[in-house]
């Protein structure tokens, strides 16, 4: 297969692989600013793009958002698979205005999903939610920013109305006075206790710590359908008593399994640690993962200059029956060579993500710790995730001058665990290699999918060669691979980008903790466009909107389907042996006016002509004859909607598609 070579000017050309492992390392040469959005950003209304609905195959589309940055760092419980087999999920939704945010919910009632709406499940502008079931109680905590958390619950999951009550947080001294405000909730349960974790306002120090991170114990009442809270506790260790004098959005993730109840701190500028409790949340006890070089880090004070390894911020953390508890966390660099400006520095051409387990011991580098997890170190004692090499081939290919889309993560990060009779199930993001990439953006960003992996042997052992690709779906993914092999090293980017046919970006992954009837529950978050327009220009709504694609497997199937070197044999939709049809052409691509269409037919014959969006309706159709050779079709595109539109010539002996971006 004849390949082409994309130089990066921050990076280097090519990183070599060896059996579907990276031995060489992107270098992290270039490093992105991050913030942390709280939900009261502010920002005219934008100019809405048309909506685009992406068609999937196993992936069942089941809600719709223009908010479109699910998370700072880590995603808490927001899936939850019941015995029964229906399901729950939810998300920070939003309708193309800014104070329609709130809580996105659907439900699967073991044969369907309900209808996709905008419509949130609180009374008012809301964001982060986090949900637990409690027998047949479903209960969701959001924040509002103001006044602490919206507790939002019912007696019966799917259905009925919701009733609201606050949980009220510690009064914090803030530049506007005084606030009780609690942001960036995770919740999970053990019968009807529930466990939340969340932190004070950011605009003020509670106890020390700016944005403390606090925990509250529940009880959830059903006969008056409410939650009974217990005051605020600042765990041990867990503080400015421990030197941790800062918290950011989203640094931690909770599981619970009966009385066994774990955090996982994995606040970027901190150590990585968590801290179990094994009667239910009465007491707790510390255990560091990994001793973070950066001490007592404060934004506003500490400079950080020599750019250690540390978290991305993105973990999760599950807990087995045995007790034994399950981490995975993405890797970063840290620069802050400015303080007080409200962000830091992270380093995204950093790609591995880390699994590590109770059984092992803490991470430790004594000769050098600012490179204590350095990816390469680490490489014979971990496991760990890097860039997939999709083609097979021992190489990575990528656009010129690419750019990273803000995430705030490396490019290989957003984990979630789940475990069960000593299997455990690692799902994780990676960005893909050319040529995955975002032909319809204004940047230079290579798509994200989502990928997973399981260990037979309670996570002793992971067999590379079986990952599978979750978000590779054949109506999603297609290639003119014929096209894109004909290129040589003169072709243009446009020659490139009109070799793919149709791509998405797929991203904050969420994985349902439990395991029901042998199957894993997961959506995520997917779009035309890569990145969230929410992290890129802090803003509160998104021009574009974003779908939450939910999958449902066998749990033994994860490993053994899509794996990752089937993508190179050109397993495309509209790429059929013996076809008649080959060599579409559209010019000009992006259209505005009319486009021309060229393509070679090997025999005299009749074919239909379709122009398709996303959404799979035919927005323009004609019959018209083809004829040995190449042949020309013009179509005025001018009454077709800004989008991307996908165009197929298809006859009795063959079919070709391609894709058309209308401006």
């Amino acid at each position: 297969m004849k390949k082409l070579i994309f130089t990066l000017s921050l990076m280097c050309l090519i990183v070599s692989l060896s059996a579907q492992q990276a031995t060489t390392f992107v270098p992290a040469n270039y490093a992105a600013q991050k913030t942390v959005l709280t939900g009261n950003e502010i920002g005219s209304a934008p100019a809405i793009n048309t909506p685009m609905m992406l068609k999937a195959a196993k992936a069942k589309y089941i809600g719709t958002t223009f908010y479109d940055c699910q998370s700072n760092s880590s995603i808490g419980q927001r899936i939850i698979a019941h015995q029964d087999g229906t399901v729950s999920a939810c998300w920070t939704g939003a309708a193309a205005n800014a104070d329609t945010r709130g809580t996105g919910y659907n439900y699967f009632d073991g044969s369907k999903w309900g209808p996709n709406t905008t419509n949130r499940i609180e009374q008012s502008k809301h964001g982060w939610p986090s949900m637990v079931a409690v027998g047949n109680a479903e209960i969701v905590a959001s924040h509002n920013g103001v006044r602490g958390l919206t507790i939002s619950s019912r007696t019966t999951k799917g259905t009925g109305e919701w009733n609201y009550s606050t949980l009220v947080g510690p009064e914090v001294t803030t530049t506007d006075g005084t606030s009780t405000a609690l942001m960036w909730p995770t919740m999970v349960a053990n019968g009807n206790t529930i466990h939340l974790f969340c932190c004070t306002d950011p605009d003020g120090e509670y106890h020390g710590t700016v944005a403390q991170g606090v925990y509250y114990k529940g009880t959830y009442n059903a006969s008056t359908n409410t939650v009974e809270w217990g005051e605020p506790t600042i765990i041990p260790g867990t503080g400015s008593d421990a030197g941790i004098l800062e918290y950011g959005g989203d640094g931690y993730n909770m599981a619970v399994n009966g009385d066994n109840v774990a955090i996982l701190f994995c606040n970027t500028p901190t150590d990585l640690f968590y801290c179990i409790s094994n009667d239910n949340g009465a007491t707790w006890t510390k255990n560091v993962i990994f001793d973070n070089p950066i001490e007592n880090y404060k934004e506003s004070t500490t400079l950080v200059t020599d750019t250690p390894y540390t978290t991305d911020g993105n973990g999760s953390i599950a807990i087995g029956d045995d007790g034994i508890v399950h981490v995975a966390f993405g890797i970063t660099r840290f620069l802050n060579d400015k303080v007080n400006d409200g962000q830091y520095s992270y380093f995204p051409g950093i790609g591995s993500c880390l699994y590590w387990n109770s059984t092992m011991e803490p991470i430790e580098r004594v000769d050098s710790p600012l490179f204590a997890l350095e990816p390469q170190y680490l490489l014979d004692k971990y496991t760990i995730m890097t860039m997939m090499d999709l083609t097979g081939d021992s190489m990575l290919y990528y656009l010129r001058n690419l750019e990273f889309a803000k995430y705030g993560t490396g490019m290989v990060s957003m984990p979630q665990l789940a475990v069960k009779d000593g299997k455990v199930y690692w799902i994780y993001t990676s960005m893909l290699e050319y040529p995955f990439y975002d032909a319809g953006g204004q940047k230079n960003y290579q798509f994200r999918g989502i990928f997973g992996i399981k260990s037979d042997d309670n996570g002793q052992t992971w067999d590379k060669t079986k990952i599978s690709w979750l978000s590779y779906l054949p109506e999603i993914f297609q290639v003119d691979w014929d096209a894109y092999n004909a290129l040589d090293s003169t072709a243009t980017v446009d020659e490139m980008q009109n070799t793919i046919i149709t791509e998405t970006e797929n991203v904050y992954p969420v994985l349902a903790r439990d395991i029901v009837d042998g199957k894993l529950n997961m959506f995520w978050q997917s779009g035309y466009l890569a990145g969230a327009s929410i992290k890129e220009n802090n803003v509160a709504i998104s021009p574009n909107e974003s779908y939450m694609y939910w999958l449902r497997i066998d749990a033994n199937e994860l490993g053994t389907f899509n794996n990752i070197g089937e993508v190179c044999k050109g397993n495309f939709q509209g790429i059929t042996p013996n076809n008649s049809l080959s060599e579409m052409r559209i010019y000009p691509n992006p259209a505005m006016e009319s486009v021309n269409i060229q393509v070679a037919s090997s025999k005299n014959e009749q074919v239909r002509l379709t122009i398709s969006n996303l959404l799979g309706q035919v927005v323009y159709t004609e019959s018209t004859q083809l004829y040995n050779g190449i042949n020309y079709m013009k179509v005025n595109v001018s009454n077709l909607k800004s989008g991307v539109y996908v165009v197929n010539v298809k006859s009795n002996s063959g079919s070709t598609t391609q894709k058309l971006i209308v401006r």
